[in-house]
């Protein structure tokens, strides 16, 4: 059947005793049967049954139960391209943002590049301050408009060498390469404004956002450490007011 691929049919184990051997599972049976589920000539998984009766099992029953195999194979072989394509898709597409294990990816890379050449770059993460009232009042497809929306906004205002990423629920985080410390706050206070004065979705929900931030290697030396300092930084304008931009 591994060669083949056709299915078993032993309607008395008695005259098939070395067929038997092979395909005995856990207990002894007089009469079994097995197919291939398979997919785009790869096998998947095989049905099998068995009984401890002799001609139990007949060809009418390899036809009903090839229909299960051919179902169980599509379902099977859909959910392996699923995983497959969300493995390979590097976008959240609730933002169309970069997800975020690729994004690190890209800072680790950044952060060894910095370092060999001498510069910093400047990392923040910011946090939609009231996204769970805004679901509460407006609904759940509103409030995915406006986490969109702003998505958006942050992507219009970065330059080719920068990226973004979703980070948590309401949050994102921005990677801005050859960035000083005060040109990157000074960049993150505008885009904070930016935010504070736009109206989103079709509702014109207003909204603000709080902001931690940091530099490499200003503010750390490692990119573990830059992670941790940007997010104690956003704790403390989460702390400190909301709505505004923090870095320690």
């Amino acid at each position: 059947m591994l060669s083949t691929g056709k299915p078993i049919l032993i309607t008395n184990g008695e005259r098939e005793s070395k067929l038997v051997a092979e395909l005995q599972l856990e207990h002894p049976f007089r009469s079994a049967v097995c197919l291939q589920i398979s997919a785009e000539l790869r096998t998947l998984g095989y049905l099998y049954a068995d009984a401890r009766e002799p001609d139990a099992f007949t060809e009418h029953d390899i036809q009903v139960l090839q229909s299960f195999a051919d179902l169980t194979s599509i379902a099977l072989n859909k959910s392996y391209l699923y995983g497959k394509n969300l493995r390979l898709d590097k976008i959240d597409h609730e933002t169309e943002l970069e997800k975020y294990a690729p994004f690190l990816e890209r800072l680790s890379t950044s952060i060894s590049r910095a370092e060999e050449s001498h510069e910093s770059l400047f990392l923040l993460i910011l946090d939609i301050d009231n996204y769970k009232q805004i679901g509460g009042t407006y609904g759940y497809e509103a409030s995915k408009r406006v986490l969109k929306e702003i998505a958006g906004l942050v992507k219009a205002r970065l330059r080719p060498m920068d990226t973004a990423s979703r980070y948590g629920f309401d949050e994102m985080i921005v990677l801005r390469e050859n960035t000083s410390l005060e040109a990157g706050i000074a960049f993150a206070e505008e885009l904070r404004k930016a935010i504070e004065e736009t109206e989103f979705a079709q509702q014109e929900i207003r909204t603000t956002v709080s902001v931690g931030a940091g530099a490499f290697p200003k503010n750390a030396i490692s990119e573990k450490e830059l992670l941790i300092t940007v997010k104690e930084a956003l704790y403390d304008a989460q702390r400190n007011g909301r709505n505004r931009v923090s870095h320690l």
